[in-house]
Protein backbone atom coordinates (compact mmCIF):
# COMPACT_ATOMS: atom_id res chain seq x y z
CA UNK A 1 0.00 0.00 0.00
CA UNK A 2 1.14 3.20 -1.42
CA UNK A 3 1.16 6.11 1.99
CA UNK A 4 1.73 9.77 2.18
CA UNK A 5 4.68 10.91 4.62
CA UNK A 6 5.84 14.60 4.67
CA UNK A 7 4.56 14.81 0.90
CA UNK A 8 6.19 11.94 -0.42
CA UNK A 9 4.98 8.91 -1.77
CA UNK A 10 6.71 5.74 -1.10
CA UNK A 11 6.34 2.34 -1.63
CA UNK A 12 6.56 0.28 2.02
CA UNK A 13 6.55 -3.15 3.84
CA UNK A 14 2.68 -3.31 5.05
CA UNK A 15 2.75 -3.66 8.84
CA UNK A 16 -0.13 -2.28 10.12
CA UNK A 17 -3.40 -3.04 9.96
CA UNK A 18 -5.95 -0.03 10.03
CA UNK A 19 -9.95 0.28 9.88
CA UNK A 20 -11.88 3.24 9.43
CA UNK A 21 -14.86 3.38 11.80
CA UNK A 22 -18.34 5.23 11.50
CA UNK A 23 -20.15 7.51 13.91
CA UNK A 24 -18.99 6.34 17.42
CA UNK A 25 -19.83 9.84 18.62
CA UNK A 26 -16.20 10.31 20.10
CA UNK A 27 -14.64 12.96 19.35
CA UNK A 28 -13.07 14.29 22.45
CA UNK A 29 -12.49 13.80 25.93
CA UNK A 30 -15.52 15.53 27.37
CA UNK A 31 -17.23 12.20 26.72
CA UNK A 32 -16.06 8.84 26.62
CA UNK A 33 -17.22 5.03 26.58
CA UNK A 34 -15.77 2.27 29.11
CA UNK A 35 -15.80 -1.51 28.52
CA UNK A 36 -15.61 -4.46 30.72
CA UNK A 37 -12.82 -5.62 28.90
CA UNK A 38 -10.44 -5.75 25.45
CA UNK A 39 -12.49 -7.90 23.88
CA UNK A 40 -15.49 -6.25 24.65
CA UNK A 41 -14.24 -2.96 23.66
CA UNK A 42 -12.58 -4.07 19.86
CA UNK A 43 -16.36 -5.94 19.15
CA UNK A 44 -18.09 -2.37 19.88
CA UNK A 45 -15.68 -0.05 17.47
CA UNK A 46 -15.32 -3.52 14.70
CA UNK A 47 -19.43 -3.82 15.11
CA UNK A 48 -18.96 0.12 13.20
CA UNK A 49 -16.64 -0.31 10.81
CA UNK A 50 -16.65 1.50 7.49
CA UNK A 51 -13.70 -0.40 5.57
CA UNK A 52 -10.49 -2.07 6.74
CA UNK A 53 -7.27 -2.27 5.15
CA UNK A 54 -4.31 -4.79 5.89
CA UNK A 55 -1.17 -3.08 3.44
CA UNK A 56 -0.53 0.01 5.72
CA UNK A 57 3.23 0.90 6.67
CA UNK A 58 3.48 1.11 10.80
CA UNK A 59 1.17 3.87 11.99
CA UNK A 60 3.25 6.35 14.55
CA UNK A 61 1.08 8.25 17.81
CA UNK A 62 -0.54 10.86 15.51
CA UNK A 63 -0.08 11.61 12.03
CA UNK A 64 -1.47 11.30 8.88
CA UNK A 65 -2.65 9.03 6.48
CA UNK A 66 -3.88 8.73 2.79
CA UNK A 67 -6.66 5.92 2.08
CA UNK A 68 -7.83 5.02 -1.01
CA UNK A 69 -12.02 6.37 -0.75
CA UNK A 70 -13.30 9.01 -2.14
CA UNK A 71 -14.12 12.33 0.07
CA UNK A 72 -17.70 11.96 -0.37
CA UNK A 73 -17.70 8.66 1.07
CA UNK A 74 -16.15 9.34 4.49
CA UNK A 75 -18.59 11.96 5.76
CA UNK A 76 -19.75 9.55 8.31
CA UNK A 77 -15.98 8.47 9.17
CA UNK A 78 -15.16 10.19 12.98
CA UNK A 79 -12.54 7.35 14.38
CA UNK A 80 -9.81 5.04 13.76
CA UNK A 81 -8.76 1.47 15.35
CA UNK A 82 -5.45 0.11 13.88
CA UNK A 83 -2.62 -2.63 15.08
CA UNK A 84 0.95 -2.46 14.70
CA UNK A 85 3.04 -5.50 14.01
CA UNK A 86 5.44 -4.69 16.73
CA UNK A 87 2.98 -4.60 19.07
CA UNK A 88 1.28 -7.56 18.62
CA UNK A 89 -2.53 -7.80 19.08
CA UNK A 90 -2.96 -4.24 20.58
CA UNK A 91 -5.51 -2.27 19.18
CA UNK A 92 -4.94 1.54 19.17
CA UNK A 93 -8.01 4.08 19.06
CA UNK A 94 -7.21 7.66 17.63
CA UNK A 95 -9.87 10.65 16.57
CA UNK A 96 -10.05 12.07 13.04
CA UNK A 97 -9.10 15.35 13.54
CA UNK A 98 -9.84 15.90 9.76
CA UNK A 99 -10.43 14.84 6.30
CA UNK A 100 -9.14 16.35 3.23
CA UNK A 101 -9.78 16.22 -0.32
CA UNK A 102 -6.62 14.26 -2.46
CA UNK A 103 -7.89 13.16 -5.55
CA UNK A 104 -11.48 10.90 -6.53
CA UNK A 105 -9.72 8.26 -5.12
CA UNK A 106 -7.96 9.12 -2.43
CA UNK A 107 -8.78 11.38 1.07
CA UNK A 108 -5.64 12.46 3.54
CA UNK A 109 -7.26 11.56 6.82
CA UNK A 110 -5.35 13.31 10.43
CA UNK A 111 -5.67 11.27 13.41
CA UNK A 112 -4.88 11.77 16.99
CA UNK A 113 -4.34 9.18 19.44
CA UNK A 114 -7.65 8.65 22.10
CA UNK A 115 -5.37 8.14 24.98
CA UNK A 116 -8.24 6.85 27.46
CA UNK A 117 -9.71 4.52 24.97
CA UNK A 118 -6.25 3.20 23.74
CA UNK A 119 -5.06 2.54 27.65
CA UNK A 120 -8.17 1.80 29.50
CA UNK A 121 -7.19 -1.10 30.65
CA UNK A 122 -3.47 -0.34 31.97
CA UNK A 123 -4.71 2.83 33.86
CA UNK A 124 -4.62 2.37 37.94
CA UNK A 125 -6.94 5.04 40.11
CA UNK A 126 -5.31 6.33 42.88
CA UNK A 127 -7.08 8.39 45.62
CA UNK A 128 -7.67 12.08 44.08
CA UNK A 129 -9.56 15.11 45.29
CA UNK A 130 -13.02 14.88 43.57
CA UNK A 131 -14.78 17.98 42.81
CA UNK A 132 -17.98 16.30 41.50
CA UNK A 133 -19.25 13.22 40.44
CA UNK A 134 -22.44 10.92 40.58
CA UNK A 135 -23.18 9.07 43.77
CA UNK A 136 -26.29 6.65 45.14
CA UNK A 137 -29.50 8.58 44.86
CA UNK A 138 -31.61 5.92 46.73
CA UNK A 139 -31.49 3.52 49.63
CA UNK A 140 -33.04 0.26 49.13
CA UNK A 141 -36.58 1.32 50.46
CA UNK A 142 -36.83 3.99 48.00
CA UNK A 143 -35.89 6.78 49.78
CA UNK A 144 -33.77 9.49 49.08
CA UNK A 145 -30.14 9.06 50.03
CA UNK A 146 -29.26 12.85 51.78
CA UNK A 147 -25.55 12.72 52.60
CA UNK A 148 -24.11 15.31 49.67
CA UNK A 149 -24.95 18.72 51.24
CA UNK A 150 -22.53 20.68 49.60
CA UNK A 151 -23.96 24.23 47.70
CA UNK A 152 -24.21 23.95 43.99
CA UNK A 153 -23.63 27.39 42.02
CA UNK A 154 -26.87 26.92 40.06
CA UNK A 155 -29.42 28.98 40.03
CA UNK A 156 -33.06 27.19 41.80
CA UNK A 157 -35.04 30.40 42.26
CA UNK A 158 -36.46 31.97 45.41
CA UNK A 159 -40.24 30.78 45.15
CA UNK A 160 -41.37 27.66 46.31
CA UNK A 161 -45.21 25.36 45.85
CA UNK A 162 -47.07 24.04 48.78
CA UNK A 163 -46.98 20.54 47.68
CA UNK A 164 -48.64 18.85 50.98
CA UNK A 165 -50.04 19.93 53.97
CA UNK A 166 -50.33 18.28 57.58
CA UNK A 167 -52.11 20.07 60.77
CA UNK A 168 -51.37 18.69 64.20
CA UNK A 169 -54.01 20.03 66.19
CA UNK A 170 -56.08 19.79 69.63
CA UNK A 171 -59.87 19.73 69.41
CA UNK A 172 -60.53 19.67 73.04
CA UNK A 173 -60.05 22.55 75.60
CA UNK A 174 -59.88 22.66 79.46
CA UNK A 175 -60.42 25.48 81.86
CA UNK A 176 -56.96 25.78 83.85
CA UNK A 177 -58.30 28.52 87.26
CA UNK A 178 -55.17 29.27 89.21
CA UNK A 179 -56.39 30.86 92.85
CA UNK A 180 -55.35 31.38 95.97
CA UNK A 181 -58.41 30.43 97.96
CA UNK A 182 -59.59 27.44 98.38
CA UNK A 183 -62.61 26.54 96.20
CA UNK A 184 -63.82 23.67 97.82
CA UNK A 185 -64.27 25.23 101.53
CA UNK A 186 -67.87 27.02 102.42
CA UNK A 187 -67.75 30.64 101.63
CA UNK A 188 -70.45 31.27 103.84
CA UNK A 189 -72.69 34.70 102.66
CA UNK A 190 -72.60 38.24 102.86
CA UNK A 191 -73.83 39.04 106.25
CA UNK A 192 -71.27 35.80 107.70
CA UNK A 193 -68.41 35.35 104.38
CA UNK A 194 -65.94 32.82 104.87
CA UNK A 195 -62.71 32.17 103.37
CA UNK A 196 -59.54 29.54 103.44
CA UNK A 197 -56.35 30.22 102.28
CA UNK A 198 -55.38 27.77 99.33
CA UNK A 199 -52.92 24.70 100.25
CA UNK A 200 -50.38 25.06 97.01
CA UNK A 201 -48.51 22.09 96.20
CA UNK A 202 -45.51 21.69 93.79
CA UNK A 203 -46.59 21.63 89.93
CA UNK A 204 -43.86 20.50 87.42
CA UNK A 205 -41.10 20.73 89.83
CA UNK A 206 -41.75 23.99 91.41
CA UNK A 207 -43.75 24.66 94.44
CA UNK A 208 -46.56 26.91 94.49
CA UNK A 209 -48.31 28.56 97.15
CA UNK A 210 -51.62 28.15 94.64
CA UNK A 211 -54.54 26.24 94.21
CA UNK A 212 -54.76 24.80 90.75
CA UNK A 213 -58.27 23.69 89.20
CA UNK A 214 -59.15 22.13 86.17
CA UNK A 215 -62.92 22.46 84.13
CA UNK A 216 -63.03 19.82 80.75
CA UNK A 217 -66.70 20.82 80.33
CA UNK A 218 -66.03 23.55 77.74
CA UNK A 219 -67.70 23.59 74.24
CA UNK A 220 -67.48 20.12 73.01
CA UNK A 221 -65.94 18.16 75.12
CA UNK A 222 -67.90 14.48 74.56
CA UNK A 223 -67.55 13.16 78.11
CA UNK A 224 -66.55 15.70 80.81
CA UNK A 225 -65.89 15.52 84.24
CA UNK A 226 -66.21 18.74 85.85
CA UNK A 227 -69.37 21.10 85.65
CA UNK A 228 -69.26 23.84 83.03
CA UNK A 229 -67.64 27.24 83.26
CA UNK A 230 -70.48 28.69 83.36
CA UNK A 231 -71.88 26.83 86.24
CA UNK A 232 -68.72 27.65 88.55
CA UNK A 233 -68.62 30.87 87.63
CA UNK A 234 -72.50 31.37 88.64
CA UNK A 235 -71.04 30.03 91.76
CA UNK A 236 -68.52 32.11 92.95
CA UNK A 237 -70.79 35.06 91.22
CA UNK A 238 -72.66 35.71 94.76
CA UNK A 239 -69.21 35.02 96.58
CA UNK A 240 -67.15 38.48 94.91
CA UNK A 241 -64.86 37.97 98.50
CA UNK A 242 -63.83 34.31 96.83
CA UNK A 243 -63.66 35.91 93.32
CA UNK A 244 -61.35 38.30 93.69
CA UNK A 245 -58.72 35.22 94.63
CA UNK A 246 -58.95 34.14 91.05
CA UNK A 247 -55.47 34.52 89.70
CA UNK A 248 -56.05 33.75 86.23
CA UNK A 249 -58.67 31.55 84.11
CA UNK A 250 -56.87 30.58 81.06
CA UNK A 251 -58.36 28.43 78.63
CA UNK A 252 -55.61 25.37 77.52
CA UNK A 253 -55.58 22.63 75.02
CA UNK A 254 -56.50 18.72 76.76
CA UNK A 255 -52.95 18.08 76.01
CA UNK A 256 -51.37 20.65 78.46
CA UNK A 257 -53.50 19.02 81.65
CA UNK A 258 -53.98 15.85 80.39
CA UNK A 259 -55.83 13.35 83.24
CA UNK A 260 -53.73 14.52 86.07
CA UNK A 261 -56.20 16.00 88.11
CA UNK A 262 -59.02 14.43 90.83
CA UNK A 263 -62.59 15.89 90.93
CA UNK A 264 -63.50 17.47 94.36
CA UNK A 265 -66.59 19.11 95.27
CA UNK A 266 -67.73 23.05 95.94
CA UNK A 267 -69.48 23.43 98.73
CA UNK A 268 -72.59 23.44 96.80
CA UNK A 269 -71.99 20.23 95.03
CA UNK A 270 -70.89 21.58 92.05
CA UNK A 271 -68.06 19.41 90.58
CA UNK A 272 -64.49 20.74 89.69
CA UNK A 273 -60.99 19.26 88.86
CA UNK A 274 -58.17 19.92 90.69
CA UNK A 275 -54.57 19.25 90.03
CA UNK A 276 -52.93 16.63 91.99
CA UNK A 277 -49.61 17.65 93.98
CA UNK A 278 -46.38 16.79 92.34
CA UNK A 279 -48.23 17.24 89.34
CA UNK A 280 -45.75 16.17 86.14
CA UNK A 281 -46.22 17.17 82.44
CA UNK A 282 -45.63 14.42 79.82
CA UNK A 283 -43.15 14.70 77.09
CA UNK A 284 -45.43 12.30 74.54
CA UNK A 285 -45.11 11.79 70.46
CA UNK A 286 -48.39 13.79 68.92
CA UNK A 287 -47.78 12.70 65.48
CA UNK A 288 -45.75 10.61 63.26
CA UNK A 289 -45.78 10.47 59.90
CA UNK A 290 -44.76 7.53 57.74
CA UNK A 291 -42.67 7.79 54.56
CA UNK A 292 -42.99 11.62 54.67
CA UNK A 293 -40.52 12.39 52.04
CA UNK A 294 -42.93 10.91 49.65
CA UNK A 295 -45.22 14.02 49.81
CA UNK A 296 -42.56 16.00 47.96
CA UNK A 297 -42.95 15.58 44.04
CA UNK A 298 -41.03 11.96 42.66
CA UNK A 299 -37.23 13.59 41.83
CA UNK A 300 -34.55 11.32 40.08
CA UNK A 301 -31.81 12.96 41.99
CA UNK A 302 -32.03 12.67 45.65
CA UNK A 303 -30.74 15.84 46.27
CA UNK A 304 -33.64 17.75 45.25
CA UNK A 305 -35.25 16.45 48.42
CA UNK A 306 -32.72 18.08 50.30
CA UNK A 307 -32.60 21.48 51.45
CA UNK A 308 -32.83 24.66 50.09
CA UNK A 309 -34.74 22.48 47.01
CA UNK A 310 -36.91 21.34 49.40
CA UNK A 311 -38.10 21.66 52.94
CA UNK A 312 -40.76 21.34 55.75
CA UNK A 313 -41.99 24.55 57.26
CA UNK A 314 -43.49 23.98 60.38
CA UNK A 315 -45.71 27.24 61.57
CA UNK A 316 -47.92 27.68 64.59
CA UNK A 317 -50.67 29.92 64.71
CA UNK A 318 -48.91 32.25 66.89
CA UNK A 319 -46.95 33.47 63.63
CA UNK A 320 -43.37 31.55 64.74
CA UNK A 321 -42.21 29.30 62.08
CA UNK A 322 -39.51 26.36 61.58
CA UNK A 323 -38.00 25.54 59.01
CA UNK A 324 -37.06 21.59 58.62
CA UNK A 325 -34.61 20.06 56.60
CA UNK A 326 -35.22 16.84 55.49
CA UNK A 327 -31.57 16.04 55.37
CA UNK A 328 -31.06 16.97 59.59
CA UNK A 329 -34.28 14.18 60.09
CA UNK A 330 -33.24 11.16 61.96
CA UNK A 331 -35.52 8.73 60.31
CA UNK A 332 -36.22 9.21 56.66
CA UNK A 333 -38.89 6.95 57.00
CA UNK A 334 -40.35 8.42 59.56
CA UNK A 335 -40.95 12.16 60.84
CA UNK A 336 -42.32 12.15 64.85
CA UNK A 337 -43.76 15.05 65.79
CA UNK A 338 -42.87 15.25 69.95
CA UNK A 339 -45.40 17.84 72.80
CA UNK A 340 -43.67 19.05 76.35
CA UNK A 341 -45.30 21.08 78.13
CA UNK A 342 -45.91 23.35 81.14
CA UNK A 343 -48.86 24.10 83.68
CA UNK A 344 -48.92 26.68 85.51
CA UNK A 345 -49.80 30.67 86.05
CA UNK A 346 -48.51 31.10 82.44
CA UNK A 347 -48.93 27.50 81.10
CA UNK A 348 -46.56 26.62 78.26
CA UNK A 349 -46.18 23.99 75.23
CA UNK A 350 -43.78 23.11 72.56
CA UNK A 351 -43.83 20.65 70.23
CA UNK A 352 -40.60 19.29 69.02
CA UNK A 353 -39.36 16.87 66.17
CA UNK A 354 -37.83 13.76 68.02
CA UNK A 355 -33.87 13.15 67.12
CA UNK A 356 -33.80 16.50 64.89
CA UNK A 357 -30.27 16.62 63.74
CA UNK A 358 -28.87 13.91 65.64
CA UNK A 359 -27.10 10.83 63.84
CA UNK A 360 -26.02 9.04 67.05
CA UNK A 361 -22.24 10.33 66.89
CA UNK A 362 -22.12 11.35 70.42
CA UNK A 363 -22.12 7.58 71.47
CA UNK A 364 -25.37 7.08 72.44
CA UNK A 365 -28.49 4.63 72.18
CA UNK A 366 -31.71 5.78 71.67
CA UNK A 367 -33.59 4.55 74.23
CA UNK A 368 -36.71 6.75 73.97
CA UNK A 369 -35.45 9.92 75.37
CA UNK A 370 -36.94 13.37 73.64
CA UNK A 371 -33.97 15.33 74.36
CA UNK A 372 -31.42 13.86 72.01
CA UNK A 373 -30.92 15.77 69.12
CA UNK A 374 -31.77 20.26 69.02
CA UNK A 375 -34.86 18.45 70.78
CA UNK A 376 -36.55 21.90 72.05
CA UNK A 377 -34.38 23.96 69.95
CA UNK A 378 -35.87 22.45 67.01
CA UNK A 379 -39.39 23.36 68.20
CA UNK A 380 -42.14 25.95 68.37
CA UNK A 381 -43.51 26.96 71.84
CA UNK A 382 -47.55 28.49 72.40
CA UNK A 383 -48.08 30.24 75.42
CA UNK A 384 -50.13 33.26 74.56
CA UNK A 385 -53.49 31.60 75.26
CA UNK A 386 -56.44 33.41 76.31
CA UNK A 387 -56.94 34.53 79.42
CA UNK A 388 -60.32 34.87 80.73
CA UNK A 389 -61.53 37.63 83.18
CA UNK A 390 -64.19 37.23 86.15
CA UNK A 391 -66.25 40.30 87.85
CA UNK A 392 -66.22 41.46 91.41
CA UNK A 393 -69.54 42.41 92.54
CA UNK A 394 -67.94 45.45 94.49
CA UNK A 395 -71.12 45.87 96.74
CA UNK A 396 -71.25 42.51 97.74
CA UNK A 397 -67.34 42.45 98.24
CA UNK A 398 -68.41 46.15 100.16
CA UNK A 399 -70.88 44.14 102.23
CA UNK A 400 -68.82 41.24 103.28
CA UNK A 401 -65.52 43.13 103.72
CA UNK A 402 -67.84 45.70 106.34
CA UNK A 403 -70.25 42.75 107.70
CA UNK A 404 -69.05 42.42 111.11
CA UNK A 405 -67.92 46.65 110.82
CA UNK A 406 -71.48 47.12 110.57
CA UNK A 407 -72.83 44.57 113.28
CA UNK A 408 -70.58 46.39 115.34
CA UNK A 409 -71.95 49.99 114.34
CA UNK A 410 -75.19 49.06 114.31
CA UNK A 411 -75.14 47.51 117.55
CA UNK A 412 -73.31 50.81 118.97
CA UNK A 413 -75.85 53.00 117.39
CA UNK A 414 -78.46 51.07 119.31
CA UNK A 415 -77.13 51.11 122.50
CA UNK A 416 -75.94 54.66 122.21
CA UNK A 417 -79.54 55.74 121.42
CA UNK A 418 -81.12 54.27 124.29
CA UNK A 419 -78.04 55.44 126.48
CA UNK A 420 -79.22 58.62 125.41
CA UNK A 421 -82.57 58.82 126.27
CA UNK A 422 -81.85 57.43 129.47
CA UNK A 423 -79.57 59.83 130.42
CA UNK A 424 -81.44 62.76 129.39
CA UNK A 425 -84.33 61.60 131.73
CA UNK A 426 -82.02 61.37 134.36
CA UNK A 427 -80.22 64.93 133.69
CA UNK A 428 -83.69 66.39 133.69
CA UNK A 429 -85.08 64.71 136.90
CA UNK A 430 -82.45 65.45 138.86
CA UNK A 431 -82.00 69.02 137.71
CA UNK A 432 -85.58 69.57 138.55
CA UNK A 433 -85.68 68.09 142.07
CA UNK A 434 -83.04 70.46 143.07
CA UNK A 435 -84.68 73.49 141.67
CA UNK A 436 -87.62 72.44 143.58
CA UNK A 437 -86.05 72.27 147.19
CA UNK A 438 -84.42 75.39 146.33
CA UNK A 439 -87.90 76.92 145.66
CA UNK A 440 -86.95 77.82 142.00
CA UNK A 441 -90.09 76.97 139.87
CA UNK A 442 -88.38 78.08 136.56
CA UNK A 443 -84.86 75.97 137.53
CA UNK A 444 -87.37 73.14 137.48
CA UNK A 445 -88.92 73.82 133.93
CA UNK A 446 -85.10 74.50 132.89
CA UNK A 447 -83.49 71.95 133.86
CA UNK A 448 -86.58 69.50 132.68
CA UNK A 449 -85.81 70.72 129.16
CA UNK A 450 -82.58 70.34 128.99
CA UNK A 451 -82.67 66.92 129.91
CA UNK A 452 -84.90 66.38 126.83
CA UNK A 453 -82.35 68.11 124.74
CA UNK A 454 -79.73 65.60 125.92
CA UNK A 455 -81.52 62.93 124.60
CA UNK A 456 -82.57 64.46 121.89
CA UNK A 457 -79.10 65.26 120.80
CA UNK A 458 -77.97 61.55 121.86
CA UNK A 459 -80.43 60.39 119.28
CA UNK A 460 -79.98 62.49 116.80
CA UNK A 461 -76.63 61.53 116.73
CA UNK A 462 -77.19 57.95 116.01
CA UNK A 463 -79.27 58.20 113.62
CA UNK A 464 -76.51 60.66 112.01
CA UNK A 465 -74.20 57.90 112.60
CA UNK A 466 -76.99 55.25 110.86
CA UNK A 467 -77.74 57.50 107.94
CA UNK A 468 -73.99 57.76 106.86
CA UNK A 469 -73.62 53.98 106.84
CA UNK A 470 -76.51 53.17 105.20
CA UNK A 471 -75.23 56.35 102.53
CA UNK A 472 -71.74 54.58 102.51
CA UNK A 473 -73.92 51.04 101.33
CA UNK A 474 -76.08 52.81 98.84
CA UNK A 475 -72.97 54.14 96.98
CA UNK A 476 -71.47 50.89 96.90
CA UNK A 477 -74.84 49.54 95.22
CA UNK A 478 -73.91 51.34 92.31
CA UNK A 479 -70.11 50.80 92.05
CA UNK A 480 -69.18 49.52 88.84
CA UNK A 481 -67.65 45.92 89.24
CA UNK A 482 -64.54 44.87 88.68
CA UNK A 483 -62.46 41.93 87.39
CA UNK A 484 -60.07 39.76 89.08
CA UNK A 485 -57.60 37.85 87.06
CA UNK A 486 -55.73 38.45 84.04
CA UNK A 487 -56.97 39.38 80.70
CA UNK A 488 -55.74 38.64 77.49
CA UNK A 489 -54.10 35.94 75.07
CA UNK A 490 -55.12 34.69 71.67
CA UNK A 491 -58.50 33.62 71.37
CA UNK A 492 -58.55 34.30 67.51
CA UNK A 493 -57.60 30.30 66.71
CA UNK A 494 -59.97 28.70 68.95
CA UNK A 495 -62.89 31.04 67.45
CA UNK A 496 -62.21 30.50 63.96
CA UNK A 497 -61.36 26.20 64.40
CA UNK A 498 -57.19 26.64 63.72
CA UNK A 499 -55.16 25.46 66.58
CA UNK A 500 -51.44 23.77 66.72
CA UNK A 501 -49.17 23.53 64.09
CA UNK A 502 -49.40 23.05 60.28
CA UNK A 503 -46.65 20.83 58.32
CA UNK A 504 -46.24 22.23 54.85
CA UNK A 505 -44.06 20.32 52.37
CA UNK A 506 -42.40 22.76 49.92
CA UNK A 507 -40.41 22.91 46.78
CA UNK A 508 -38.43 24.65 44.21
CA UNK A 509 -41.03 25.75 41.35
CA UNK A 510 -41.30 22.94 38.42
CA UNK A 511 -39.29 24.90 36.06
CA UNK A 512 -36.37 25.31 38.06
CA UNK A 513 -36.57 21.79 39.48
CA UNK A 514 -36.35 20.26 35.73
CA UNK A 515 -33.35 22.16 34.97
CA UNK A 516 -31.83 21.12 38.03
CA UNK A 517 -32.92 17.69 37.50
CA UNK A 518 -30.88 17.76 33.49
CA UNK A 519 -28.35 19.29 35.04
CA UNK A 520 -27.80 16.95 38.16
CA UNK A 521 -28.52 13.55 36.02
CA UNK A 522 -25.71 15.21 33.39
CA UNK A 523 -22.77 16.47 36.13
CA UNK A 524 -23.93 14.76 39.47
CA UNK A 525 -22.95 16.81 42.67
CA UNK A 526 -20.58 18.76 43.93
CA UNK A 527 -18.01 15.94 46.24
CA UNK A 528 -14.89 18.12 47.58
CA UNK A 529 -13.71 14.81 49.18
CA UNK A 530 -10.80 12.31 48.46
CA UNK A 531 -11.71 8.97 47.41
CA UNK A 532 -9.78 6.45 44.86
CA UNK A 533 -11.34 7.62 41.06
CA UNK A 534 -14.26 5.63 40.21
CA UNK A 535 -16.01 5.72 36.93
CA UNK A 536 -18.98 3.21 37.43
CA UNK A 537 -22.07 3.21 39.34
CA UNK A 538 -24.90 4.94 37.35
CA UNK A 539 -26.45 2.54 34.94
CA UNK A 540 -25.65 4.67 31.47
CA UNK A 541 -23.05 6.74 32.31
CA UNK A 542 -20.96 8.27 35.32
CA UNK A 543 -19.68 12.11 35.08
CA UNK A 544 -16.44 12.51 37.24
CA UNK A 545 -14.28 15.77 37.94
CA UNK A 546 -11.06 16.38 39.36
CA UNK A 547 -8.40 18.92 40.99
CA UNK A 548 -4.81 17.48 40.56
CA UNK A 549 -6.02 13.59 39.40
CA UNK A 550 -3.15 11.43 40.47
CA UNK A 551 -3.03 8.18 38.14
CA UNK A 552 -0.44 5.87 37.19
CA UNK A 553 0.25 2.60 34.99
CA UNK A 554 2.49 1.08 32.63
CA UNK A 555 1.43 4.02 30.23
CA UNK A 556 3.33 6.85 28.13
CA UNK A 557 4.27 9.76 30.55
CA UNK A 558 2.64 11.94 27.92
CA UNK A 559 -0.43 10.13 27.81
CA UNK A 560 -0.79 9.94 31.55
CA UNK A 561 -0.55 14.08 31.11
CA UNK A 562 -3.62 14.07 29.08
CA UNK A 563 -5.59 11.25 31.30
CA UNK A 564 -5.33 13.71 34.44
CA UNK A 565 -6.37 16.35 32.28
CA UNK A 566 -8.94 15.17 31.35
CA UNK A 567 -10.49 13.93 34.69
CA UNK A 568 -9.51 17.48 36.12
CA UNK A 569 -11.68 19.10 33.36
CA UNK A 570 -14.29 16.88 33.84
CA UNK A 571 -15.62 14.05 31.64
CA UNK A 572 -18.57 11.89 31.13
CA UNK A 573 -17.94 8.04 31.39
CA UNK A 574 -20.50 6.18 29.16
CA UNK A 575 -21.20 2.63 29.49
CA UNK A 576 -23.41 2.60 26.84
CA UNK A 577 -24.10 4.83 23.64
CA UNK A 578 -22.97 7.91 24.08
CA UNK A 579 -25.95 10.35 24.62
CA UNK A 580 -28.52 7.44 25.87
CA UNK A 581 -29.29 9.45 28.77
CA UNK A 582 -32.76 8.08 29.94
CA UNK A 583 -32.85 8.30 33.79
CA UNK A 584 -29.44 7.31 34.31
CA UNK A 585 -30.30 5.42 37.80
CA UNK A 586 -27.87 4.35 40.34
CA UNK A 587 -27.11 0.50 39.90
CA UNK A 588 -28.49 -1.19 42.79
CA UNK A 589 -32.20 -0.43 45.33
CA UNK A 590 -35.17 1.48 44.32
CA UNK A 591 -35.73 4.03 41.77
CA UNK A 592 -38.31 7.14 42.78
CA UNK A 593 -41.13 4.87 41.49
CA UNK A 594 -40.44 1.87 44.00
CA UNK A 595 -38.76 0.04 41.25
CA UNK A 596 -35.85 -2.21 41.33
CA UNK A 597 -33.02 -0.68 39.73
CA UNK A 598 -30.50 -2.34 37.34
Amino acid sequence: MCIRDRGIDMAITPQSRLILINNTRLTDYKNQMDFKNPSEQSLYFLSKKYREYNDFQYLRRDGTIAVPENYDNLYGCDYIMFQNKNFGSKWFYAFIRNKEYANDDNTIITFEIDVFQTWQFDIEYLKSFISRSHQQQFLSDGSPWLSNLFPEQVEYGRDYVVTHTEVVSWNTYYVLMCSSADLTSDFGDTDNPSLKSSTGGTFDKMPSVLDYYVIDNLNDNPSPRTDSLQAILAELKDAPWITQCIQSITVVPEEVVGNNFEIVNMASGKNIGRLRDGYKSSNFILSSIDNWWSYFPKYDNSKLYSYPYSYIEMTAYNGNQFIIKPEAVNELSKLELGLVNYVGASPRLTYYLKYYNDFGDNGHEYDGRPEYGEFLDAGLSIANFPQLPVTVDNYLLYMANNANSFALSNSINSYNKKEAVAMGAIEGGAGAISSILSGNIGGTIGSIYGGAKSAYTGVKNSEIAIRQQMAKIQDAEIAPPTLAGQTGGDAFNIANGINGVTLKWKTIRPEYAERLEEYFTRYGYVQNKIETVSLTGNQNFNYIQTTGCILAGNIPKDDIEILKNMFDNGTTIWHTEIGKYNDNPWIGGLNKNGEEKL
